[in-house]
């Protein structure tokens, strides 16, 4: 359980830092980009987006953290299964929308 804590603050601290803009070079395949490709990208968007995920993500751990502690003291196997399916399949949803291009695009006339 300390360990999934632990977790949880790590990732807030990171959401937080990645969500202000400051934390592109943490964004997995943008800080191997060369200039040019992350020329092709909006980095304040990009940051803010990766940041709000990580956020969601870090309150679901938070929620799933306290059904396990709360499942495993009434012995109910059955509620932490549920929370698991929930879980992942909120991950699977937040990626979905996360998942938008950040390009930037030239206005022409």
């Amino acid at each position: 359980m300390y360990i999934l804590i632990g977790l949880i603050i790590i990732f807030f601290i990171m959401s937080i830092y990645i969500f202000s803009g400051k934390g592109a070079w943490l964004i997995a395949g943008y800080n191997t980009m060369s200039k040019e490709e992350k020329a092709q990208f909006d980095e304040k968007k990009l940051c803010h987006s990766a940041g709000a995920f990580l956020l969601f993500v870090t309150f679901l751990t938070a929620i799933l953290a306290i059904v396990i502690y709360y499942g495993d003291k009434l012995h109910s196997d059955n509620i932490i299964l549920l929370a698991a399916f929930v879980y992942s399949a909120l991950l699977l949803i937040g990626l979905f929308i996360s998942s938008r291009q950040f390009k930037k695009y030239n206005k022409k006339g």
